[in-house]
């Protein structure tokens, strides 16, 4: 009977990694085959799958303007606290 783990002590041989290269033949006659399964897609699928592709990149877009819009910091008179003007969370106390 086989054994799934190995005994306390002993060492297992490690993973061996294999590499294989595709041809530019391959690679073409893939691309190929994607290119034609792609353009074979229904309207309705590509449709929603274009709104999608959309919405993501705006999710994207408005991140990067959240992540970046507290870059104006502001320091009351008695140097107590540090704000950030631009900041758009109430989180943005440093």
């Amino acid at each position: 009977m086989e054994k799934s783990q190995p005994e306390p002590g002993t060492r297992q041989s490690p993973q061996v990694v294999t590499f294989d290269a595709i041809l530019p033949a391959t690679m073409a006659a893939r691309a190929e085959e994607s290119g034609v399964k792609r353009i074979s897609t229904d309207l309705a699928t590509l449709l929603v799958l274009s709104v999608l592709a959309g919405a993501f990149i705006a999710f994207g877009a408005v991140f990067a303007t959240t992540v970046g819009a507290g870059t104006i910091p502001i320091t009351a008179a008695d140097g107590a606290a540090t704000y950030s003007a631009a900041c758009p969370t109430a989180s943005c106390v440093f």
